[in-house]
């Protein structure tokens, strides 16, 4: 064989190879990170959008960025379709599965904090999965996009929508009707 159907062979097979790679990807909630991620662990699993972690020889509340999962009854706002109580501890035990115990790195959009004890952030996992992404994909959270704070929203929203269609996790619970209409995703 001559050396150019020697390399045009090689070409082909890495072509085909690349190829089978990306057609057999599975969809995925991953989304490419904007800039550096700070490692943290995680100690303390609050709620279904809310961690503490250990940075240094510090203890940090984050709060989700872009998110709001349901809120336990005592916490829930009036009219709070999430604050019924009944999946909050589905949400915080989902949450506590994908961070629970772990190293996470932490991603800052805009805002340092959410004006009370939270830093705000991004959680992403070793396996370049955005938790964030990965409750409002399995329908633990909603998309709660929150200006200036909207590095992803637009992804989320997505991500919340195809949950809503495909009736997962809390929108299961919600009639259908209400499921349809828009939420209000300027909350945190």
């Amino acid at each position: 064989m001559n050396k150019s159907a020697h390399v045009y062979r090689w070409l082909l097979l890495t072509t085909l190879l690349l190829l089978e790679v990306v057609a057999c990807k599975p969809a995925s909630t991953v989304f490419l990170d904007s800039g550096p991620l700070v490692p943290a662990k995680v100690v303390k699993v609050i709620d279904g959008d809310t961690i503490e972690v250990r940075m240094g020889d510090s203890d940090y509340l984050i709060t989700y960025l872009g998110i709001d999962a349901p809120e336990t009854l005592g916490n829930a706002k009036p009219g709070d379709i999430l604050g019924d109580g009944s999946f909050a501890a589905k949400a915080s035990q989902r949450n506590k599965e994908l961070v629970g115990g772990q190293t996470v790195y932490l991603e800052r959009d805009v805002s340092e904090t959410d004006g009370r004890d939270g830093l705000l952030r991004y959680v992403w996992l070793e396996d370049g999965k955005m938790v964030n992404s990965v409750l409002v994909a399995e329908g633990y959270a909603r998309a709660a996009s929150l200006p200036p704070d909207t590095l992803y929203a637009d992804q989320l929203l997505e991500l919340e929508q195809g949950a809503r269609r495909n009736r997962l996790g809390l929108w299961a619970l919600i009639p259908e009707e209400e499921s349809k209409t828009e939420p209000n995703h300027g909350s945190q």
